[in-house]
């Protein structure tokens, strides 16, 4: 493709990591090797100069800098190219040359993007995902062609690629393995499963996958369920999240529902303003410091407890202790510490404290996700 051909020689003439994006910020192709593609992201096209003649610095996720090159066709940005800093820094004359790179760029964008246009199952799926203005009919039309059934709901399956070199034979074992098409998307191989209305995919659906995810060092997350194909891309978004903030609670699990993330996505969105101890019930506060003082886990044992629907003999199995030891603590809980357990209102504040200490790798409930 004369695409890839422009960015390899960029590459070689310059001896950088260089990557191409769509105007979404789609990754279309790339120089760097997997484990650098991190410092790349996230790249959104609200950091970046739609209106830039020339190339222009950004700072990379490690501080190392990059340099952008708007790549125009018919007036209008259809891309971005961005060259690496690396170990050694810019010269002056880099800039000259990414800018000849990427006005080389657009002229075979501009060439290549009729055939793009055409409505083929794995560009009606790429511009969903990428938000593009679909009409509802084209939609409908092409529902048919992705072989999903409208009486059924779907959930985006996405598998993290971003630290693995992707090749086709784990393309094809995965699409193998799911039964459904894959498609690529970033950094992410995409699934769109579909399910009974009202019932949801569970991890122990996945047993091979997992198995597979183990053994490749890879991470999935699942959306949840929506009956509407043309909210494909903000159910992606959900699976993705699932992936962040799962690797960030329980990093040996590798497969997360989003759905089991929720709380902790509302917590990811609210510690810019406030500190999250601020949300926890009082009592939970004390519980925490009197096994900090003591050496006792009474906080895990309410965290059991309570995420064990009051399971004594779940709970003491988790816990491993005897049921009388556990009833000896929960007893200590209720009259030491005040924990009403038949109360729902304090029942739900203090499932939102145990979320936010494990949110903050306090608490281990791994038992639960």
């Amino acid at each position: 493709m004369q695409i890839n051909a422009i960015i390899d020689s960029c590459h070689k003439s310059m001896s950088r990591s260089a990557l191409l994006m769509d105007a979404n910020c789609t990754l279309i192709t790339q120089t760097a090797p997997p484990e650098s593609l991190s410092l790349f992201d996230p790249l959104t096209p609200e950091k970046l100069d739609p209106y830039a003649t020339a190339p222009y610095i950004i700072s990379g996720k490690d501080g190392r800098r990059i340099m952008v090159a708007n790549i125009v066709c018919s007036q209008a940005i259809a891309g971005y190219l961005m060259v690496q800093e690396g170990a050694e820094f810019f010269q002056a004359q880099d800039s000259d040359y990414v800018k000849i790179i990427s006005l080389a760029l657009a002229g075979a964008m501009h060439v290549a993007a009729p055939a793009e246009r055409e409505y083929t199952k794995e560009r009606i799926v790429l511009d969903l995902l990428q938000d593009r203005q679909i009409y509802p009919d084209i939609i409908n039309e092409k529902r048919h062609g992705l072989q999903l059934n409208p009486a059924k709901q779907y959930q985006v399956l996405a598998i993290d690629r971003r630290f693995k070199q992707p090749d086709e034979s784990t393309h094809s074992l995965l699409a193998e393995m799911l039964h459904t098409e894959l498609y690529v998307y970033n950094y992410y191989y995409i699934a769109i499963l579909q399910s009974d209305k009202y019932q949801s995919f569970r991890r122990q659906d996945f047993k091979e996958l997992l198995k597979f995810l183990h053994e490749q060092d890879m991470y999935a997350g699942l959306s949840q369920g929506f009956d509407n194909i043309a909210e494909l891309r903000q159910f992606f978004l959900q699976s993705a999240k699932s992936i962040e903030l799962g690797v960030h609670c329980y990093k040996n699990i590798r497969f997360y529902r989003y759905e089991d993330y929720i709380t902790t996505h509302m917590l990811e969105i609210c510690k810019a303003k406030t500190d999250l101890i601020n949300f926890c019930h009082p009592a939970v506060i004390r519980i925490h410091k009197y096994d900090e003082e003591h050496g006792t886990d009474y906080l895990r044992t309410l965290g059991v407890y309570l995420f064990s629907g009051h399971n004594m003999q779940k709970s003491a199995k988790i816990l491993f202790v005897h049921r009388n030891t556990l009833y000896r603590h929960i007893v200590k809980l209720r009259e030491e510490f005040g924990i009403n357990f038949e109360d729902w209102r304090l029942h739900s504040r203090l499932t939102l404290s145990l979320i936010v200490y494990n949110y903050l790798n306090i608490l281990d409930l791994s038992e639960f996700t």
